[in-house]
């Protein structure tokens, strides 16, 4: 019983791995706010997120990252400078940034 249960947990913890996003480098082509409060950023490169594969990142209006996220991609965007993305989930069919311990997404300039 003791090899299933550690077989079934490999196999959930592989999943988890394989479908998580690869980070990429990309600039930020446009930022903004849409009347519901998400932020969307579109960038140059394409994110390969499962089930939403695209340049286009969405946050949640009550992301709690949204405020953070939403800046820096503003001082990319004013700089010119290149970001390192890596998402985690999707929202309405765009790869996002959703809150998940064991997927932690992020955003930096580099």
């Amino acid at each position: 019983m003791k090899k299933k249960t550690i077989l079934f947990m490999m196999l959930i913890i592989t999943s988890r791995v394989i479908n998580a996003s690869e980070p990429i480098d990309s600039k930020v082509v446009y930022v903004g706010v849409n009347s519901n409060g998400e932020v969307f950023i579109q960038l140059s490169e394409t994110i390969k997120e499962e089930k939403c594969e695209g340049s286009l990142i969405l946050l949640r209006s009550d992301s709690a990252i949204k405020d953070k996220v939403l800046s820096l991609a503003i001082t990319a965007f004013t700089t010119g400078k290149i970001i390192r993305i890596k998402t985690s989930g999707c929202l309405r069919s765009k790869p996002s940034m959703l809150p998940d311990s064991s997927n932690w997404g992020y955003f930096y300039i580099k």
